[in-house]
């Protein structure tokens, strides 16, 4: 799972990348994700928000399911806050119609957990 990846354009990952993928983009410097899966995976399903920052793929392989959710979340607490809901809520909605499937939910989250993280980014006042 890749974010901030600033492409646009199909085309530009058929040529680089082998295996299935989804992605979805935006024209913003601050969005993009990609979900790269073997081939050996069927998918089954796909979600992706209009604005490059989520990605839902539900794939599967020798009958087990697994939900990879890719995200890309802002770097504002309140934003992040807010745009978390929502990915939850569609997670639990995908897992109420496959209840019997993994979830791996990976990507960058903007959120930094000890002070040494905070190398190049300034802390915003929720955060303090």
């Amino acid at each position: 799972m890749l974010q901030e990846t600033h492409i646009i354009k199909e085309s530009d990952l058929t040529l680089l990348i082998k295996e299935k993928f989804d992605y979805s983009s935006h024209t913003s410097n601050s969005a993009g994700v990609i979900t790269i899966v073997s081939s050996d995976y069927e998918i089954i399903s796909m979600y992706k928000d209009n604005v490059g920052r989520q990605l839902f793929m539900l794939v599967e392989h020798d009958k087990e399911k697994i939900l990879l959710v890719n995200i890309y979340s802002p770097n504002c607490h309140k934003q992040a806050i807010n745009f978390m809901k929502p990915v939850y809520l569609k997670i639990l909605e995908i897992l109420n119609e496959n209840p019997d499937c993994y979830v791996i939910l990976a990507g960058n989250f903007n959120s930094c957990m000890t002070s040494k993280e905070y190398i190049n980014r300034a802390k915003l006042l929720p955060e303090i």
